[in-house]
């Protein structure tokens, strides 16, 4: 429409005025064409309109023409368009149910994936306050020396450190290509690691020594950070979860229940009316026979 009257305004145009007229001829296929610049014009609204709670927008793939239009248009039966345009309807209506189920049960797939996420925030805000508890302030600097002399050398070790467990792993046993790592276990719980640079490997004990124990000094006093923000994520997930179990138990039936309904019975009155309306082809035969006999 838009480039149709750009041709009015365009340069070299020496009017002052131009007058756009729109001719619509009733029952031809102007009405069909103003119909998909219609929804081409809502379908382009939605999709540039900010509003957060706008989730969908409409499908155009419905703007071609159909087969089953372009018989009905060729035929001239207001019945066949009529049909046309009813299934057309109806699927419209069909396709917004499948999605209006649909988001009900991603919501519901939603709060049960949160639930597990703040199941394991939970275990976690637990460890947190174990470790809290039992970490000592006193440093037994013995134990980070044959640490950090079994690390230099790539040897298994797992030793005692205020409180808590320094585990490492070989890397030559879990194939030679794995990060050389020191675990902070509380029984058994891996509470924090501690990767070990290759820069630091290569200077020996002492750079191994020195990095754990200051690696270890600045998680030890973020604990109380840690925890509570760790605290404050599952405390909303647990918010987040009510709300979307609450939504989903509760929502609403799908709102165009009764126009799915109405467009249903709509089809299937057309459909009986051209089923009533073609005579078939058979019985016109078999009468046609039995007359051709009479007369003999």
């Amino acid at each position: 429409m838009e480039q149709r009257n750009g041709r009015g305004i365009r340069p070299g145009n020496l009017n002052t005025e131009v007058s756009i007229n729109r001719y619509v001829t009733q029952g031809s296929f102007d009405g069909y064409m103003y119909q998909l610049v219609e929804k081409k014009q809502r379908f382009m609204s939605q999709l540039y309109r900010v509003d957060a709670s706008v989730r969908e927008i409409e499908d155009i793939a419905d703007l071609v023409l159909s087969y089953g239009e372009v018989k009905a248009l060729a035929a001239g039966n207001p019945l066949l368009l009529e049909q046309s345009s009813a299934t057309a309807e109806l699927k419209r209506l069909q396709t917004l149910r499948t999605l209006h189920n649909q988001a009900i049960k991603k919501a519901r797939q939603d709060a049960d994936q949160d639930e597990r996420v703040a199941q394991t925030l939970n275990a976690r805000v637990i460890m947190l306050d174990k470790a809290r508890g039992a970490l000592k302030p006193d440093a037994a600097e013995i134990s980070l020396d044959a640490l950090a002399g079994a690390i230099s050398r790539d040897i298994p070790t797992a030793n005692g450190y205020r409180g808590v467990e320094l585990r490492y792993k070989s890397t030559i046993r879990d194939g030679g290509d794995q990060p050389r790592e020191v675990t902070v276990d509380l029984n058994r719980f891996t509470m924090h690691a501690i990767g070990i640079p290759d820069r630091t490997f290569r200077r020996g004990p002492a750079s191994i020594r020195d990095y754990i124990q200051a690696e270890f000094t600045t998680w030890a006093d973020g604990l109380d950070a840690l925890r509570d923000s760790t605290l404050e994520r599952q405390q909303d997930l647990l918010i987040r979860i009510d709300e979307t179990r609450a939504a989903a138990t509760g929502s609403a039936p799908f709102p165009q229940a009764e126009a799915l309904q109405a467009a249903r019975m709509k089809l299937a009155r057309i459909e009986q009316a051209l089923a009533e309306a073609a005579e078939p082809v058979d019985e016109v035969d078999r009468e046609d026979e039995a007359t051709s006999q009479q007369a003999a």
